[in-house]
């Protein structure tokens, strides 16, 4: 009687015992098919991530290469100067946010590169910004230009003597358009378009500041002329209808295909 009931338990068991184990061999297919999802992810991220960063990179070197080329080279220039630049006093404080635009724009990029999950938007940043500054360097090329406003004496003080330093790195040519201002505008949009970024009131309105400093700077520091600037805002302005009136899907669509994702 004992062996029989046993026999009967075992024999109630043993469909517990078939459907518990079918039940886990699931569930570590599933763990396991999602730990490869997870690994073909990391993968495609980390692709993506390395060719924003090539590219970046390799663009950041044709165009300081390029940029040196042609502030080394010895030709005749245009000078570019209007009587609204002899009426903009020079301020030599401006050179705090003068210097700011370099770390401004290397974390602008940084950010889109590392931390921008939407391809479009880094698409569009990126290109952005290296249209403009090749069709500068185009402009540079064909249309040797400078500037001649320049104090001829500087004063003693911090802000003066950095100043100075400035204007011995940086000669007073090439300076149709202004890639400060070009920068600074492309940077200033992507970001403001940027959701997670326009969060924060506070980044919104420390970017809106920053961006409208760097470009009084330029020209109260008498790097740059009007003409400079306005030609920097009519290239940006060209540039942001041309990428930014793209749609995100046919963007979207393109970088997959090219980057092989289906």
């Amino acid at each position: 009687l004992v062996k029989n009931h046993g026999k009967i338990l075992e024999n109630s068991l043993l469909p517990l015992v078939i459907l518990y184990r079918t039940e886990k061999m699931k569930s570590e297919e599933l763990e396991q098919s999602e730990r490869s999802k997870q690994k073909v992810a990391m993968l495609v991220d980390k692709r993506v991530y390395v060719s924003r960063v090539l590219e970046v990179l390799i663009y950041g070197i044709f165009y300081l290469t390029s940029f040196k080329l042609l502030e080394t080279r010895e030709v005749s220039v245009d000078i570019i100067h209007t009587a609204i630049d002899d009426k903009i006093p020079f301020i030599s404080a401006f050179i705090i946010p003068y210097f700011l635009w370099f770390a401004y724009v290397g974390i602008s990029v940084a950010y889109f590169i590392f931390f921008c999950e939407s391809e479009a938007e880094y698409y569009k940043m990126s290109r952005s910004l290296a249209v403009g500054c090749t069709i500068f360097l185009i402009i540079s090329f064909v249309f040797p230009n400078g500037q001649d406003l320049r104090p001829a004496v500087l004063g003693n003080g911090i802000f003066d003597q950095m100043v100075a330093h400035l204007y011995t790195m940086d000669t007073p040519t090439n300076v149709f358009p202004s890639i400060h201002v070009y920068n600074t505008l492309i940077c200033a949009l992507a970001l403001y378009e940027n959701e997670n970024f326009r969060k924060s009131r506070i980044c919104v309105i420390c970017n809106f500041l920053l961006a409208i400093s760097i470009i009084l700077a330029t020209m109260c520091l008498k790097q740059h002329t009007v003409v400079d600037v306005i030609g920097a805002m009519i290239l940006a302005s060209f540039c942001v209808e041309y990428y930014y009136g793209t749609s995100t899907a046919t963007v979207l669509h393109q970088r997959k295909v090219r980057h092989g994702f289906h």
